[in-house]
């Protein structure tokens, strides 16, 4: 290898053409570290050129000059509001005084932000085509900085304030500085790397441990904190060569990835989890995956061992399923939906930067998959938005990508996801993907912090969103305008809930009984799935022995899902709380002046705006929106309409100090059922067709293509027509169609084209010891394999049995 000297490896310049990704975007830097006995300095410039891309950067290409010119723009704001007397870094970050401040902002987080400004600093220091590279002046504010902050108390033998956020002081600040000093060391007093590397040491003693510096109990870290950590302690061993911790902390990265059985991490169906009961994998898994991708391209972690390569099915199975086209899907990005700088397209970028650079770790078949569908991705975004927003290290990973020959490998166009370890369900189609949100005793209602997602309390609700080609419906200022007790596919009992009702971080979890569901051939349009919830809406009680706030609505609701028709059935609504039940059919938001057409059985109603004025359609078959999609009424019932105009800001959702507070005005076609005040037992039933034409609309109402077998608190169950389909939810052990269950289950059942018999059972609850199902009027099978279970023959019937401990058994009978 050719021996370089540190500064010549930190400055160097690169005006290189682009490579091709078989010669990887990683061959010109040193070699990655693999468990040698001590710690080669390259390793840092390593780390800078993979935190900085600055080995990418292709003087002549402008999709770098965007990267760059906004580099720059940052650093030049905020190089103009550096403190001048020292007593903090920036004029609008004091970090003196009273803790937290007027505004309601801790010491301990302006310090985090003053230590990501001065990353930035570094950042364009170390990288060629920065204005302010390799600025000498820059270096001296850098050093003054982190003066400030060590004597505003981010220091070796300081006390975490009791008013902070650990994050803050663990992860935010450490993390940031680590590589500050990896980036401008060599150009730092010694005592002033020496002093930042015992500041790191006394806030993340051990990266396997949470809080040692509050007086609270020592907790493990798990999932992304983890891995954060874990990545602050490996960057900051680079600085002195200290291999015992960087080998401390490597072993702690592959316990993140190890599946679960509860709580924090990933589970065996994929599901991520984060503060013990929030769906992440769109945004903890998301930095999650950002900070592992580096940490396999610095130590080389493919080759470490197999604990480590485990890491790479979750590309597969946790991170591809929730992305549709190129947006990271909401149901699982938590509070993060409440940030106006973090749309579901900006975690799509973030999934594009973190699965790019996992690909030069990666097995060549993973790579390939993973370069084949971020490919796909980056030609949706047809605005070029990725080079606008990106970083030069995101840019750089993207130039090398379209400007090699990989080949774009489109999403599956029809398949079925349930992440039963979640409450999440998706289920794809040619033209649209469904996702379903719910909660459960082990799922929260929603996430919301002190001062992020305050109103998302009914988004566990059986929120349904519809994913189609209209791209930009959950992005274009949905979450600040969008009826928050109507969002679509919810039951909701309209009372007004205060903010943050049933608690922070994920603690507002429902009592009842169990969320779950199964699916058949779920990796082929022939897919079949059931999913369900049993619903009790977000309530809390002020305080401790307080009075009881919110709703004590309660409902059995199940979806059914086949070639594109989703049937929605409810069952066992109650409520005794005094306010109007409702289930919420669709919610569409139509943008800043959409005027989309909606027909009831054919006839234009509401046609235009003003309009806030809610209408009414009895025993209707059919409604259909334009460029939207149908929905039928089996039963028909009463069918509330209403077109409106909403306006709200992001500062409605999210109190952090400096938020948006620009009022956004967008159009609404909201369909709603209506069932009534005090009551018991009511129940409904529709079906959505996305995508479909009035016609097609129409035609299905004709002639659905469904039998509603049962809806009821014991069972709700449906027969589709296609392949011989039923689908079950068992509440209770009881017989539906001559199939029994003798304990609460969701059961699939559909032929393949083959005549082979699929089914699939899971069991929720958990305390099941021996669940069996079995099956009259399939015949007698000549031969079966069933995976988590067995089959047997009981006189005419067919008996599924899972195994002992299993929670979900798939057979194949063959006739």
């Amino acid at each position: 290898m050719v021996q370089l000297t540190r500064r010549t490896l930190l400055r160097v310049s690169t005006g290189m053409a682009a490579l091709t990704l078989a010669e990887s975007i990683f061959s010109v830097l040193p070699e990655p570290w693999a468990g040698t006995t001590t710690i080669d300095p390259a390793l840092r410039a390593r780390w800078a050129d993979i935190i900085t891309g600055r080995h990418q950067v292709v003087s002549s290409d402008a999709r770098f000059a965007t990267a760059l010119s906004a580099l720059d723009a940052r650093v030049t704001g905020w190089r103009a509001m550096l403190d001048p007397t020292a007593a903090s870094v920036f004029t609008d970050l004091p970090v003196t005084g009273v803790n937290p401040d007027a505004q309601g902002v801790r010491t301990a987080q302006k310090i985090r932000q003053s230590y990501t400004r001065l990353l930035d600093f570094a950042v364009a220091w170390a990288t060629p085509g920065s204005i302010h590279h390799a600025d000498s002046t820059l270096v001296a504010q850098i050093s003054s900085g982190l003066g400030s902050l060590t004597a505003a108390g981010f220091a070796s033998g300081t006390a975490m304030a009791a008013a902070d956020n650990w994050w803050d002081w663990q992860i935010g600040s450490p993390r940031a500085l680590a590589s500050v000093l990896v980036l401008v060391g060599d150009e730092l007093p010694s005592a002033q790397v020496a002093a930042g590397c015992a500041a790191i040491d006394h806030f993340v003693p051990d990266p396997w441990f949470l809080d040692p510096l509050k007086g609270l109990p020592v907790k493990e870290s798990t999932g992304a904190n983890r891995m954060d950590m874990c990545q602050t302690v490996i960057v900051r061993a680079l600085l002195d060569g200290d291999v015992p911790r960087l080998e401390r902390a490597r072993a702690g990265l592959a316990p993140v990835w190890a599946t679960v059985l509860e709580g924090d991490g990933f589970h065996a169906d994929g599901s991520m989890i984060q503060h013990a009961s929030v769906p992440y994998t769109g945004s903890y898994g998301i930095e999650l995956l950002l900070a592992a991708s580096r940490l396999f391209a610095l130590l080389d972690l493919g080759a470490a061992g197999p604990e480590y390569e485990t890491f790479f099915a979750l590309v597969g199975k946790s991170y591809l399923p929730v992305v549709y086209r190129g947006r990271v899907m909401d149901h699982v990005r938590g509070r993060a939906v409440a940030r106006p700088l973090a749309r579901s397209q900006d975690a799509g970028f973030q999934a594009v930067e973190g699965l790019l650079l996992l690909a030069e770790a990666a097995p060549a078949p993973v790579a390939t998959q993973i370069r084949g569908r971020v490919r796909s991705w980056v030609d949706e975004d047809s605005t070029g938005r990725i080079f606008e927003t990106g970083s030069v290290a995101r840019t750089g990973l993207v130039v090398a990508l379209m400007n090699s020959a990989v080949a774009a490998l489109p999403e599956p166009s029809a398949g079925a996801t349930v992440f039963n370890a979640m409450a999440r369900c998706i289920v794809r189609n040619a033209d649209h993907a469904i996702a379903i949100s719910a909660s459960s005793p082990t799922i929260a209602w929603y996430e919301c912090s002190t001062l992020e997602n305050i109103r998302g309390y009914h988004s566990g609700s059986g929120m349904t969103y519809v994913y189609d080609a209209d791209t930009s419906h959950y992005d274009d200022e949905f979450w600040p305008t969008v009826d928050r007790y109507r969002l679509p596919g919810t039951t909701v009992e309209q009372l007004a809930l205060p903010d943050r009702i049933g608690g922070t971080s994920g603690k507002g979890r429902p009592p009842g009984e169990w969320t779950g569901g199964s699916s058949v051939m779920s990796d082929s349009p022939d897919a079949a799935t059931v999913f369900a919830q049993d619903l009790h809406a977000p309530h809390d009680r002020a305080g401790t022995g307080g009075a009881f706030r919110g709703s004590d609505m309660h409902a059995r609701k199940a979806w059914f899902l086949q070639d594109g028709v989703l049937v929605a059935l409810g069952a066992d609504i109650s409520s005794s709380t005094g306010g109007i039940v409702e289930t919420v059919v669709e919610n569409r938001n139509l943008h800043a002046a959409g005027a989309a057409t909606l027909r009831v059985d054919g006839v234009v109603r509401i046609a235009t705006l003003p309009s806030s004025r809610t209408e009414n359609a009895t025993g209707p078959l059919s409604v259909h929106i334009d460029g939207v999609g149908g929905y039928f009424f089996p039963v028909g019932g009463s069918v509330k309409m209403k077109r409106e105009e909403r306006a709200g800001s992001w500062a409605d959702i999210n109190t952090t100090a400096g938020i948006d507070a620009t009022p956004h005005a967008r159009r609404y076609l909201t369909l709603w059922l209506w069932h009534g005040q005090n009551f018991s037992g009511r129940s409904y039933q529709y079906a959505v067709l996305p995508g479909a034409s009035l016609a097609e609309t129409q035609a299905f109402a004709a002639a659905p293509n469904f039998a509603v077998l049962a809806n009821s608190a014991e069972c709700q169950a449906l027969r589709f027509d296609a392949r011989e389909t039923r689908l079950f939810t068992f509440w209770r052990a009881v017989t539906v169609d001559g199939v029994t269950a003798s304990a609460p289950c969701t059961v699939a059942v559909s032929t393949r084209a083959d005549g082979a018999v699929i089914i699939a059972i899971d069991e929720h609850a958990g305390s099941v010891t021996a669940l069996s199902v079995t099956f009259d009027g399939l015949g007698i099978p000549s031969s079966s394999s069933c995976a988590g279970g067995s089959v047997a023959i009981v006189g005419s019937r067919v008996a599924v049995t899972l195994a002992s401990g299993a929670r979900q058994a798939e057979c194949e009978l063959h006739f």
